[in-house]
């Protein structure tokens, strides 16, 4: 005989529940609104790098909309139904959301759903995600030194005598083509001439890069900057790779190494122009986004595929 008290049973999981994972990473503060029949019903306002984890129900309908939309559908930012494989609903900038489409999102699903079927899991990472790779150096001792290599040279801002005219008429060729493009060359919202909205993530356009290469250079040019890369660099060994030593200079934690004249003077300015230009944010910790007395640097965030120096940095 049983003798537990009622308040000490677990009760049955119903077996249509799920325990879904809402995320805000548009860059801005939304509201998540669950579709009710009667209209939205206000979840939760989450300001941007937050989330919420929510019991629900299969086929239940959740939406978010700009903060202060009062629920609107009109407004709304992006709207998912649960399925028996969802874990993670991430809401990113106007921009990612619109260039992904409803063919993504069937995309999307199908993969979600294979997994699930194949672990029995549900996949709470970002998608598509390529297999995690640990780059990961197992120092044991203050001053061990690692040595590895690399084709990937650096940028600099190319000397005149490493272009030829047809490097320069190429580029503007380039250049050209992408201004004739409406598209390319569409106005900012009219919000970014206001200073609530000037840092919103949407109001921030990073000027177009175009590449080209000729014998000797792998070239770029962007904001008006030609940058050359050697196909071979100098100090190159004989299979044309540069040699860096990896210092360790704390075995103990945190971690910490040191790698000489891995960026190039030029690099280095660019990077920073670019951050200048997106404008840096004071940097937060934890996952609240907390700011604190102890964290004082200041952060901007690149995808790598807006500028090909920095593409170029993180593939070295």
């Amino acid at each position: 005989m049983d003798t537990a008290d009622d308040d000490t049973v677990e009760q049955a999981k119903h077996p249509n529940s799920l325990e879904v994972i809402f995320e805000n990473q548009s860059g801005k503060t939304v509201e998540l609104y669950w579709d009710g029949d009667n209209g939205g019903v206000l979840q939760s306002t989450l300001d941007n790098t937050n989330e919420i984890t929510i019991n629900t129900f299969l086929g239940h309908r959740f939406y978010f909309t700009p903060k202060d939309s009062n629920g609107s559908k009109e407004h709304k930012l992006y709207q998912a139904t649960m399925d028996q494989y969802t874990a993670l609903i991430t809401l990113y900038d106007e921009r990612t959301m619109a260039e992904r489409g409803a063919e993504f999102e069937r995309a999307k699903g199908q993969w979600m759903k294979a997994y699930y079927d194949r672990t029995g899991r549900r996949w709470q990472n970002y998608y598509p995600r390529e297999p995690v790779t640990h780059h990961y150096y197992n120092a044991t001792e203050n001053g061990q030194i690692f040595t590895v290599s690399t084709a990937r040279t650096h940028f600099s801002v190319c000397a005149p005598e490493q272009l030829t005219q047809a490097d320069l008429d190429q580029l503007n060729a380039l250049e050209t083509e992408w201004n004739a493009n409406p598209k390319n060359t569409k106005p900012l919202p009219a919000k970014c001439t206001e200073d609530d909205h000037k840092d919103d993530d949407d109001c921030k356009k990073l000027p177009p890069g175009f590449q080209i290469d000729n014998d000797r250079f792998y070239i770029g040019k962007m904001n008006d900057t030609i940058y050359c890369r050697p196909k071979v660099d100098a100090d190159a060994d004989a299979n044309g790779n540069l040699t860096y030593e990896i210092v360790n200079i704390c075995a103990h934690g945190p971690r910490a190494f040191r790698v000489l004249n891995f960026l190039s003077d030029d690099e280095m300015e660019h990077i920073k122009a670019v951050g200048q230009f997106l404008g840096l944010k004071r940097s937060t910790v934890s996952e609240e986004a907390l700011l604190t007395q102890d964290r004082t640097s200041q952060t901007a965030w690149v995808e790598r595929d807006k500028s090909f120096v920095i593409d170029n940095v993180i593939r070295r």
